[in-house]
């Protein structure tokens, strides 16, 4: 259980800390991106506005348009124009004021551009805008790529830095677990403590009751105080005795694992209720796959077996089916008890493995059901790193499934 614990709080450290990294790294990265699409959008419309060149600072052509853009951006931008027909093909490609691009590049990006159908965007570091100069169809390209460069490095280099800052997070969370769930780890020893020194303090009063029945009985004989007084002495004993097998089996870190055959194992829990089946009037049928051999605790795996086919029976309808399965799945095994019930909600139904959980307390009051059996069902089944589920399909059985 500690272990869970420390993983669950590195696990939701991490995972919070990667929530707040993605979010600044992506709003950071995007907010860059406006801004970068901002300042070019600017550039491209001066050009057009301007009859295909850019305004010197100073000049008297549209001075405004240059408040918003860094002193420098007119000497630094390259850009060249392509200039189209009426049926889009090409006139003539203006590239005076770009090195980088030949007149027959400029082409092949105005092509494809117009394959494109877009008005604006950005193509291999280009900004480009299809409009009119002079009352000429024209797109001018604006060279971005050394600001889409930056860009890249920036979101890049924030990305490793976010994956470095996760892993310190995660190391740093690991060590510091064992301060954090301190408090519930000395919460839940003292509670196991405390169920397993209560236990044997309820076993002693339990007997010594239990052996005064037997002598008032033995000088008065039987009658129904002293009967139900003994069956309340046995229900007891059980919820004790179930409490304490629960108790330990959640102390044990690793259980003792050898192979055995599982068929065999499931045939021994099965004969032992035909008898049950026959006296409660119920229809048992047991399928069990021969030479399921399996790597796990025999003992645990046995008392997991009982737990299901005593939770069946106790809870089905009178003159029920009872079904018991065991196959092989691939590299899995399939244990499953399926039972008829009088009315139940179709879905899953996980809640049943809940401690001290009771649906009908009438039903169980009747059955001697304490909510423990699934529970301890379910910690055997972890403590094999399986898994246990609950479910009906048709509001008239459940069925109780274990993967391992």
């Amino acid at each position: 259980m500690v272990n869970k614990l420390k993983q669950k709080f590195v696990l939701v450290s991490t995972i919070s800390v990667f929530c707040m990294l993605f979010v600044m790294v992506v709003s950071t990265s995007f907010w860059n991106y406006l801004d970068l699409d901002q300042r070019t959008d600017q550039l491209v419309n001066l050009i057009a506005d301007n009859g295909g060149t850019l305004p010197k600072p100073g000049g008297k052509e549209r001075p405004g348009e240059l408040d918003n853009l860094p002193r420098e951006a007119i000497f630094d931008t390259r850009y060249f124009i392509v200039y189209l027909g009426n049926q889009n093909e090409i006139l003539a490609t203006d590239t005076r004021n770009i090195y980088a691009t030949s007149s027959q590049e400029a082409q092949e990006y105005a092509g494809a551009v117009l394959a494109r159908g877009q008005e604006t965007g950005f193509i291999d570091g280009y900004k480009f805008l299809h409009t009119t100069i002079n009352g000429t169809d024209s797109i001018i390209f604006v060279d971005a790529a050394k600001d889409v460069d930056i860009l890249i490095r920036f979101v890049t280099t924030n990305s490793l830095l976010s994956l470095v800052a996760l892993l310190l997070v995660a190391v740093i969370s690991y060590f510091l677990s064992a301060i954090a769930i301190k408090p519930i780890i000395e919460a839940y020893d003292k509670q196991k403590k405390f169920i397993t020194n209560a236990s044997h303090e309820i076993k002693t009063p339990l007997t010594v009751i239990s052996a005064n029945l037997d002598i008032i009985e033995m000088g008065a004989g039987e009658s129904k105080w002293t009967k139900n007084s003994k069956e309340q002495v046995g229900r007891l004993t059980e919820l004790v005795n179930r409490l304490v097998a629960l108790a330990r089996m959640e102390e044990t870190d690793n259980l003792v694992r050898e192979s055995f055959d599982l068929s065999q194992l499931c045939e021994m829990v099965s004969e032992s209720y035909q008898g049950l089946a026959i006296n409660s009037q119920k229809h048992f049928v047991a399928e069990i796959q021969t030479d399921v051999f399996y790597t796990g605790n025999e003992q645990a795996l046995s008392q997991l077996c009982y737990i299901l086919l005593d939770n069946a029976f106790k809870y089905s309808v009178e003159n029920g089916e009872i079904h018991f399965s065991l196959v092989r799945k691939h590299d899995k095994v399939s244990l499953t008890v399926t039972n008829a019930v009088e009315q139940l909600e179709i879905g899953k139904h996980n809640e049943f493995f809940d401690r001290f959980y009771r649906k009908d307390e009438s039903r169980n009051s009747a059955t001697g059901g304490f909510g423990i059996g699934l529970a301890l069902a379910k910690s055997i089944v972890e403590k094999h790193k399986g898994k246990i589920t609950a479910k009906s399909n048709d509001g008239k059985a459940i069925t109780v499934e274990v993967i391992l």
